[in-house]
């Protein structure tokens, strides 16, 4: 699963050295890490300790800021810091903090170095290990869910631990909705294979002790994560030309809509446009588009004009 990281006050050869010993990484392990897609929220701020100051240490950060100052040679309007609070993140999200101590001012560098790399992706994983367990599970129910698309008209879907009659979770695409135990683990939903409910038999249970997520901010959130395009939601070259129109924008999620989805939200709110002219906006790195236009078709927020797409 794809998990996202900012820098945050770091000179811009650490970003750039961050960034090259993540993609060195195999792709193996619970998470893979990318940086935040433009207008994203990341799961975690990447940051180093000569930077971060806690909020009862504000007053000595402009004495820290001169000092990074004169060793960077960069004026104190240029030197960024980052203020923790009483729980240590920033903006309410969890940092990650390079560097062995407060004294240490060395910047952090790759230098090609396989060790170096696996000690940030371990530090990284340790800092979001909780923030991301509730991510990663509706991560494994969704995509359980859409391998089961062809028995959604007519059922409920449940899922359901051999050791327990409760639920760990229930998906009701009639009504867009998705029910998931607050408990529930990734390892339980992954061996809890769903069965069906047909539309007609009740489902009972109680919903006021369940998650409610919607089907629209589920599927999108699984495309954003996947580390490949899911084989649901793939465009062929013939599709290329094919033109494109605003469909059901209330559909579009609450969270996770990034700078792409709204810019291609725009252009389409003048008139359809091909695939291949949307593709064509050097705004954005090409794969992070493509993924957000087959997350807005998923969702229906977008749609083709004429009906002979997989979506």
């Amino acid at each position: 699963m794809r998990a996202f990281y900012e820098p945050i006050a770091l000179t811009a050869f650490e970003t750039d050295d961050i960034a090259l010993a993540l993609k060195s990484l195999p792709l193996a392990g619970r998470w893979h890490w990318h940086r935040a897609p433009a207008g994203i929220v990341p799961d975690v701020y990447v940051s180093h300790l000569r930077s971060a100051d806690l909020q009862e240490d504000a007053p000595t950060s402009s004495f820290h800021a001169e000092q990074d100052a004169q060793r960077y040679g960069q004026s104190n309007n240029q030197q960024q810091r980052v203020l923790l609070d009483a729980d240590g993140t920033y903006q309410s999200r969890p940092v990650c903090l390079l560097g062995e101590n407060d004294d240490d001012h060395f910047a952090w560098s790759f230098n090609h170095q396989s060790s170096k790399a696996q000690e940030l992706h371990q530090l990284l994983n340790a800092t979001v290990a909780d923030t991301l367990r509730a991510t990663h599970t509706q991560h494994i129910l969704t995509q359980q869910l859409l391998q089961m698309r062809s028995v959604w008209g007519k059922n409920h879907l449940v899922w359901q631990s051999s050791t327990s009659p409760h639920y760990l979770a229930a998906a009701t695409v009639c009504q867009r909705s998705i029910w998931l135990h607050p408990q529930a683990t990734p390892e339980q939903i992954g061996q809890a294979a769903p069965h069906c409910i047909p539309y007609g038999e009740p489902l009972a249970f109680e919903r006021d002790n369940y998650l409610c997520i919607s089907l629209w901010q589920a599927l999108w959130d699984h495309i954003q994560r996947s580390i490949t395009v899911p084989m649901h939601a793939t465009l062929t070259k013939r599709h290329l030309h094919e033109f494109l129109r605003l469909h059901r924008t209330q559909q579009l999620p609450a969270n996770g809509v990034g700078h792409a989805a709204r810019h291609i939200i725009e252009r389409l709110q003048g008139a359809p446009q091909s695939v291949y002219t949307i593709m064509q906006q050097h705004l954005f790195c090409p794969d992070e588009l493509l993924r957000t236009l087959l997350a807005l078709l998923l969702t229906r927020v977008i749609a083709f004009e004429k009906n002979n797409a997989p979506f």
